[in-house]
């Protein structure tokens, strides 16, 4: 999946991680629900599902892509200074 921020004016990448967990954030959910519905959708141990989910999160995160909810999760936890 490639994406584009216009107000950044870059693309972005995903690959097929990226890609599946992207599209279960339409809404906001906890990292275990996204876990739990990664872990129902597709092969992958429950721990390594949420070392690759942070992973990515962080990621989303450092680049805009996504918005922290400071109800589900904590920026610290994640090694991230909120803004």
């Amino acid at each position: 999946m490639v994406m584009m921020d216009i107000d950044q004016g870059k693309y972005f990448s995903l690959n097929h991680s990226a890609t599946a967990i992207w599209e279960h954030l339409e809404k906001p959910l906890t990292i275990e629900e996204l876990c739990d519905a990664l872990t129902d959708e597709y092969a992958v141990d429950t721990v390594q599902c949420r070392k690759e989910v942070e992973e990515h999160l962080v990621e989303m995160v450092s680049i805009g892509l996504v918005l922290i909810l400071k109800d589900l999760i904590t920026p610290e936890n994640y090694g991230i200074k909120d803004k």
